[in-house]
């Protein structure tokens, strides 16, 4: 019986050492990313801005209400206005990318 209960308690312990060693795929949090360009577009209807940066490349993120607007800017209604001007966002990279934050680059 004693044998029985030893051998229980080292194969649970194995078995936690190896779900700890093994990494958790699919759990893990991507890091936000940054991009800066030219405000293209804002579709207040599709919550979406899009943004040319660089070597006229173009990215769409889609928004929330919990999307933080800083700068000269403080909402998104604000920035229809303001297609031409220079933003840096923050988001969460996917299959559609989500702006975590917007900041108006004051030039």
């Amino acid at each position: 019986m004693k044998n029985a209960t030893v051998a229980s308690i080292t194969v649970i312990a194995l078995a936690l050492l190896v779900g700890l060693a093994v990494p958790q795929y699919g759990f893990s949090q991507q890091e936000d990313q940054l991009f800066q360009g030219e405000l293209v577009a804002v579709d207040t209807e599709q919550q979406t801005i899009t943004v040319q940066g660089a070597e006229d490349m173009r990215m769409t993120f889609a928004y929330n209400a919990e999307t933080q607007v800083g700068g000269a800017e403080t909402s998104i209604q604000g920035l229809s206005g303001q297609t031409g001007t220079q933003v840096r966002v923050s988001y969460t990279p996917g299959e559609s990318p989500l702006a975590k934050q917007i900041l108006v680059i004051e030039e």
